[in-house]
């Protein structure tokens, strides 16, 4: 199951559900998945070259299946206006797609290579 991992300064509960849910749905008309996880990871302080900055950087590390790079174009540019359009003040955000073989990614104790294998059947 892709997962969107968002490591941000602490943001209130309303901000996260609003970029939860604009996120879910513009990576969904992008890549046609049925569900994707969306953690935030929140820090007090965001260190920028070694010092605390009160910016908000914001970097978003997206875990998914093997997509051409056309596509991961894309899911850069919805998740960058997404945040762009909820949180003005941030400064820097920065987008990691972390590409999955279905061999080396599993759900429910089975390989996903193995389980499109017997789907496939």
């Amino acid at each position: 199951m892709p997962s969107i991992d968002i490591k941000t300064l602490k943001l209130d509960t309303e901000v996260k559900k609003n970029i939860a849910e604009k996120i879910f749905q513009e990576v969904k008309s992008v890549i046609k998945i049925p569900s994707i996880e969306i953690y935030f990871n929140e820090y007090d302080t965001i260190y920028a070259n070694g010092k605390p900055t009160q910016k908000n950087f914001i970097t978003i590390s997206f875990d998914g299946p093997v997509i051409p790079q056309e596509m991961i174009t894309q899911l850069c540019v919805v998740t960058y206006e997404t945040i762009k359009s909820i949180i003005n003040n941030c400064s820097n955000i920065n987008f990691v797609y972390h590409a999955n073989e279905h061999s080396h990614v599993g759900h429910e104790g089975k390989l996903l290579a193995d389980l499109f294998h017997t789907w496939d059947k």
